[in-house]
């Protein structure tokens, strides 16, 4: 089992939803790839 900690923050701005989120792994295995940060605008699927 894999563990993570963070915080995100969304908004509804003019150009439409923007997203952005920081993690941090607790819990990580060799030759995972690790991403902290993400940042998304419009719609998620």
């Amino acid at each position: 089992m894999r563990v993570s900690t963070g915080l995100g923050l969304s908004w509804i701005s003019p150009l439409g939803p923007l997203r952005i989120a920081f993690a941090q792994p607790v819990r990580k295995f060799a030759g995972d790839r690790i991403q902290k940060l993400q940042f998304q605008i419009g719609t998620s699927f």
